[in-house]
C-alpha cells in the first residue's frame, strides 16, 4: 500500500495559493486536496455565489423549501465551480458538468476528479489528479433507530464490532463507520447501488481509517486508501481514493473562503 507523507497529512495552505503551487492536483499526481467551507463564513455571499450556477443548478436551488438547504446548495455548487475554474484556468460559469448513471458529477477530459459533501455548517470538497475520490461528512447526533440502521447497512462483522463498542463510544463509532463507508461508495460513484454491507472498514476506537475487505477480498481492499478528517468537532468525516499507480499519497487540508475566490 502506498505510504502517506506525514509532513503533508495536516498541512494547512491558503486555497488561492494552493491552486498555484505544487499541491495543485493538476500538477501533482499523488496529492489530494481536501478543502472545508464554513457555511457561516459565506452567509452574506450566497447571492454572489448563485451567479456562478448553471440554469439547471439554479432551478434545483429554487426548489428547496427551507432557506438553509437552499443556501447550502448554492454555496457548495458555486464554490465548487470557482475552485475548478481556478484549477483549470477556465471561467467557472462555462464548466459543463456531466453525470454518471449513478449521479456523480464529472467534467469530461479535465484531468481532475472531485467530490463534495455537506452536513450542518460544513461543506467539504476533495480533489485529486485522475484518481477516483470520495469525501463524506456527517454531524454527530443521537439517532433513535441507530441499531436498526447499523444492522441494515453494516456487514455482520461490522455490526458485531459496533455492538461490542463501549457504550460511551457507540454513537461516534457509528459515524466513524458510516462516513468511511460513504466516502468509499462516493469514490466509486455507484451510490446506493453498491450495498454498504458488501465491503468492510476499520472503525474501532483509535483505529486508523482503512478499507479492510471488498466483496470478501482483502487484496481488492488494499487498492484503496482512506483517511479520517478530524478537524471538525461534533462531526465525523473521511476521504477515500484509489491507490493504483500511486507511490505515495499526500493529503493537504485547507480552508476554502468564498471571499478569496470572489475577490
Amino acid at each position: 500500500m502506498p505510504a502517506i507523507a506525514a509532513s503533508a497529512a495536516t498541512a494547512w495552505v491558503n486555497p488561492i495559493e494552493a491552486s498555484r503551487t505544487k499541491v495543485n492536483p493538476v500538477n501533482t499526481k499523488d496529492t489530494i486536496q481536501v478543502r472545508s467551507l464554513s457555511l457561516l463564513s459565506c452567509k452574506h455571499q450566497i447571492e454572489q455565489l448563485a451567479r456562478y450556477l448553471c440554469s439547471d443548478e439554479s432551478e434545483k436551488a429554487a426548489r428547496f423549501h427551507f432557506q438553509p438547504d437552499h443556501d447550502r446548495y448554492i454555496a457548495a455548487r458555486g464554490l465548487l465551480r470557482l475552485q475548478l475554474g481556478a484549477f483549470l484556468r477556465r471561467d467557472p460559469k462555462t464548466l459543463l458538468f456531466e453525470y454518471t448513471s449513478y449521479g456523480k458529477p464529472f467534467i469530461k477530459n479535465c484531468g481532475i476528479e472531485f467530490n463534495l459533501s455537506h452536513s450542518g455548517d460544513w461543506v467539504l470538497f476533495a480533489f485529486a489528479h485522475s484518481a477516483e475520490i470520495g469525501v463524506d461528512i456527517e454531524q454527530i447526533r443521537p439517532m433513535p433507530d441507530m441499531p436498526d440502521v447499523a444492522r441494515q447497512n453494516f456487514s455482520a462483522a461490522e455490526f458485531a464490532l459496533w455492538q461490542a463498542a463501549p457504550a460511551w463510544d457507540r454513537t461516534q463509532a457509528f459515524y466513524r463507520c458510516w462516513t468511511r463507508k460513504e466516502s468509499f461508495i462516493k469514490a466509486i460513484g455507484e451510490g446506493l447501488s453498491c450495498p454498504l454491507d458488501s465491503f468492510e472498514v476499520a472503525f474501532g476506537l483509535d483505529q486508523p481509517a482503512r478499507l479492510t475487505s471488498l466483496k470478501g477480498d482483502e487484496a481488492l481492499a488494499a487498492q484503496w486508501w482512506m483517511a479520517d478528517l478530524s478537524d471538525f468537532p461534533g462531526y465525523a468525516a473521511a476521504v477515500s481514493t484509489r491507490t493504483a499507480n500511486l507511490n505515495e499519497i499526500n493529503m493537504v487540508v485547507s480552508e476554502a473562503k468564498a471571499a478569496d475566490f470572489l475577490a
